[in-house]
């Protein structure tokens, strides 16, 4: 019988590692309270299961992100008792004590109590743990461990009396941190299964080291980290991993660096053979420890990797770069020619890629790439579409011959058609399809396409342009109040921009008898709703303060459209061409 039992615990506690490596928590959850109901002596791992289980189920569902910290705070109350149960001293002795104190700590930073998850870390003494080879789902713990205690010596407020040395150790502590949860998630990554993601936590740490290092003013630093981070051996769940790494890294280099401080990086040396024994097998990657990723044993190799995996998704990345030059140096002389310099270099290096040119030479480029597009059936279609349709646009906008202009707009809508329709989640394509309509006068097909860029992307600043301006003109009628009510939005969401408050001041002088019939005295749309707007515009002015929408154009090298894998809905888009109908 006892030897039965024995086998029945082995069995259980098999289905047991199998499940948490996989993340079936709720199967875990399952097969713990079986194997407490089966086995008492066990109770202790039993509760740590249990709570464990609860715990990352709900994480699943609900990142640990500020907005649900109170959701948190309401139903991990369970799982928070399981856990501390397997903190006594039967849990020291079942062995699960310490890693109860790890998910006590990552629970009480999903509640927001940065404070007591530290304490917790402190119980379990992560700072002195021993680098050794651990299971998959102990790796995971460990890596968050490290990732979460940065962030809550992050969050946490530093008394004013603490002294100069004490600051530094606190940021070198921090930094450290990240440092060690970013080697031991891509360590994990490359461990996984290749449909393991990372996860917001540890994404969040591979990406903060590097940031501090710029913060404090060690550039080189944080070019080393990018670097250390680059050369570990890819693997499928580090691909996007890896794009965004690389993109940051590009950034620091093209902004922070010049010529003459700039280093090239260092040779990694092969492993040493041991025993004086030739070996005809080469190692392609190398570890230098248990809580060190692989990485590629020379430089060569690991561009070679990196470039011909992934040379489609640097020249996105280029790209990217330059529509960046241009919205973040569109007041400054010359930002424009400066990009164009370096899209010429990336299509000389790439010529089957995709320019940026002027209005005639854009065109034309576009068109190349959408026929490269179309004959290779590639990923890029709908964006080549776009840029048609914009070139196009603009072409139409520019010319003053009217047969010119009618077949430019006939083509243009075509082409922003075709790339709605082959990607209905990107806004920047609706966007331009109504200004598009709204240029030819088809006012509710515009009103229509406008409609469907804020379905898709709700703060788009061209489409609450646009919504304000088809709602506000002489055909609108009593509808000129959603025209204000998308201002007002547009103000919500683009604070320190200018556009906002100019828009509502206009729409205000305009539509404010109209709109006042049919609202309570005191309403925001009183007499003076107009001219306070106004006021606050100037004192936006005379501020001095840098125009608040550069920063809701930084570009985002993942999408979010579920057609095509590069739609980008964070791109900036150009600045619209608003026009105001009045009676």
């Amino acid at each position: 019988m006892t030897s039965r039992s024995k086998n029945a615990v082995r069995s259980y506690e098999t289905e047991i590692e199998k499940s948490r490596e996989e993340s079936n928590w709720k199967k875990a959850v399952e097969l713990a309270l079986q194997l407490k109901a089966r086995s008492p002596q066990h109770e202790s791992l039993a509760h740590f299961l249990i709570g464990e289980g609860k715990l990352e189920a709900f994480l699943d569902e609900c990142p640990p992100i500020k907005d649900n910290i109170e959701r948190a705070q309401r139903e991990l109350s369970e799982a928070k008792g399981f856990l501390n149960l397997a903190t006594d001293e039967a849990g020291k002795r079942a062995g699960v004590a310490l890693d109860a104190h790890l998910l006590l700590g990552k629970l009480h930073f999903a509640c927001g109590s940065y404070d007591d998850s530290l304490k917790h870390y402190k119980h379990a003494e992560l700072n002195t743990l021993t680098e050794k080879e651990l299971p998959l789902r102990s790796l995971r713990i460990v890596a968050e461990s490290y990732a979460i205690k940065g962030l809550c010596l992050e969050q946490t407020a530093v008394p004013s009396s603490t002294s100069r040395f004490k600051m530094v150790e606190r940021e070198a502590e921090m930094i450290h941190s990240f440092e060690l949860a970013s080697d031991l998630t891509l360590l994990y990554l490359q461990r996984a299964t290749s449909n393991v993601r990372a996860g917001a936590t540890l994404e969040t740490a591979l990406q903060r080291a590097p940031l501090l290092h710029i913060r404090a003013g060690r550039l080189a630093s944080a070019i080393d980290r990018y670097r250390e981070m680059l050369t570990a051996v890819e693997s499928t769940s580090t691909q996007a991993l890896r794009l965004t790494l690389a993109r940051q890294l590009a950034e620091v280099l093209m902004r922070g660096v010049t010529g003459q401080v700039y280093k090239a990086p260092t040779k990694v040396s092969p492993p040493v053979q041991s025993g004086g024994t030739l070996s005809r097998r080469r190692e392609e990657n190398v570890s230098e420890g248990p809580w060190k990723p692989r990485k590629y044993t020379a430089l060569n190799q690991s561009a070679v990797k990196f470039t011909f995996k992934v040379t489609r998704k640097i020249y996105v990345i280029v790209f990217g770069a330059v529509i960046a030059v241009v919205v973040a140096g569109s007041s400054a002389c010359g930002a424009g020619v400066r990009a164009v310099c370096v899209a010429r270099r990336a299509a000389a290096l790439e010529p089957r890629d995709v320019a940026l040119r002027l209005i005639e030479e854009s065109i034309e480029f576009a068109e190349e790439a959408l026929e490269i597009e179309k004959e290779n059936e590639g990923f890029l279609l709908a964006r080549c579409y776009l840029h048609c349709g914009i070139g196009y646009q603009m072409k139409a906008q520019k010319t003053n011959c009217r047969k010119e202009k009618e077949s430019a707009n006939a083509t243009a809508l075509s082409h922003l058609l075709e790339a709605v329709r082959l990607d209905d989640n990107d806004h920047l394509a609706f966007y331009h399809l109504a200004l598009q309509h709204m240029y030819m006068g088809m006012l509710n097909e515009a009103m229509d396409a406008t409609r469907a860029c804020l379905r898709v992307r709700a703060e788009c600043g061209g489409g609450l342009r646009l919504a304000c301006a088809l709602w506000s003109c002489a055909a609108a009628g009593a509808r000129g109040a959603r025209g204000l009510d998308a201002a007002r939005l547009a103000r919500h969401h683009y604070p320190g921009a200018e556009w906002p408050l100019w828009t509502l001041a206009a729409l205000q002088s305009v539509w404010e008898s109209e709109v006042g019939r049919h609202c309570p005295p005191g309403d925001a749309y009183s007499s003076y709703a107009a001219l306070a707007t106004g006021k606050e515009l100037l004192k936006l002015l005379n501020s001095g303060e840098e125009d608040g929408e550069q920063q809701y154009c930084e570009l985002d090298a993942l999408s979010d459209s579920v057609h095509d894998t590069h739609s980008n809905r964070d791109a900036g888009e150009l600045p619209p061409k608003v026009v105001y109908y009045s009676n």
